[in-house]
């Protein structure tokens, strides 16, 4: 397969359904690990750059663990591709930007991948769908105990692991679940949830995780710190809150279709009638109205559409997702067109019932 086909492939984990999926669209784990002796990639120069690589791909090659992992340098991947692998949430923000002696390993599965030279040596992370943090836990447990048979780690007997940044110190654990709360976006509690979560040690991000949007009603829960946290811990709070979280929401969305039915029906049907009907519409007005059109899936308002479907015009409506699968770059407004008409073509035989 060649990298282009790979790289438009990369949103496939997506389609599978999972626990909770109604309103926990992902789950995914994450750890933070640097090299003994070598300084952190932010202060790092170009040569301990490409020792870090280099100690890095012989630890891969070394194990029949990672024989089916895909090497992808990200100077050998245009713009473009990044950020199409950015949308699918396989690429961070940071090494979207680019720059030298960078590589991702990717699964088959497209499940896990290992960010080398990001703000740390490696960043190993692991997405499913639905709430399944205990899964993609064991799963990046599974690699990074792998990878440290050949690779040692830098640690300290009083921090724990060592990370570029402070909040990674310790365990290096970043835990966090893609939620959908439009109930509580519509009735004007999502302040409410945000202030009631950092109370656990949790923080609530963007769509792409830190200083990123809240698109389409989707917040991402993580822990805030490792230092003196366990994972077990760090995850059994997490899924508790993720649950009390989604408990709300659901209780929200109860109260709006109840309590106020006409005007539900007029924001879902409005959204419907823009998504069939546009010219033009930009991604984050697209993520808006299909927002809602989610929203009425669970009450049988859309059907034959799935929240799987959803899940995937989420990245679809993006604009690297847009412009990668047209085959190049294209004007704004173009774009703006070819999304309008891509969302007609899905939605065309849907109906408000």
């Amino acid at each position: 397969m060649s990298q282009s086909d790979f790289i438009l492939q990369c949103d496939q984990w997506m389609t599978a359904e999972g626990p909770m999926h109604h309103s926990i669209v992902s789950s995914r784990a994450r750890y933070a690990r640097n090299l003994e002796r070598i300084p952190f990639a932010p202060r790092a120069r170009s040569p301990q750059l490409r020792a870090v690589l280099e100690r890095v791909d012989e630890a891969i090659s070394a194990s029949s663990y990672f024989s089916d992992f895909r090497r992808l340098s990200i100077g050998d991947i245009n713009s473009l591709q990044r950020l199409f692998m950015k949308e699918s949430h396989l690429l961070s923000p940071e090494l979207e930007q680019g720059g030298e002696h960078r590589v991702i390993y990717v699964s088959p599965d497209y499940r896990v991948s290992i960010m080398i030279n990001e703000e740390d040596h490696l960043r190993i992370q692991c997405l499913a769908v639905g709430l399944q943090l205990h899964k993609v836990l064991a799963i990046v447990d599974e690699v990074e105990a792998e990878l440290a048979r050949h690779l040692q780690f830098a640690r300290s007997i009083q921090f724990g692991y060592l990370a570029a940044c402070p909040t990674n110190v310790g365990t290096g654990l970043r835990l966090s679940a893609m939620l959908h709360l439009p109930g509580l976006v519509l009735i004007g509690r999502m302040d409410e949830i945000v202030q009631s979560v950092t109370q656990y040690g949790l923080t609530v991000r963007g769509i792409y995780g830190e200083n990123s949007e809240n698109l389409g009603d989707y917040y991402q829960i993580s822990n805030e710190v490792t230092l003196g946290k366990r994972s077990e811990e760090i995850l059994t709070t997490l899924e508790s809150v993720a649950e009390q979280v989604v408990e709300r929401e659901m209780a929200a969305r109860n109260a709006l279709f109840e309590q106020k039915p006409l005007v539900v029906r007029d924001l879902l049907s409005r959204a419907l009638a823009v998504l069939q009907h546009a010219h033009i519409i930009d991604s984050a007005e697209a993520m808006n109205h299909l927002s809602k059109i989610r929203l009425g899936i669970d009450r049988g308002h859309f059907q034959p559409v799935r929240h799987t479907d959803l899940s995937r015009l989420m990245v679809e409506v993006q604009p690297a997702h847009l412009q990668f699968r047209k085959g190049g770059q294209i004007p704004v407004e173009r774009r703006d067109n070819l999304r309008a008409e891509m969302l007609h073509r899905r939605l065309r035989n849907v109906a408000y019932n």
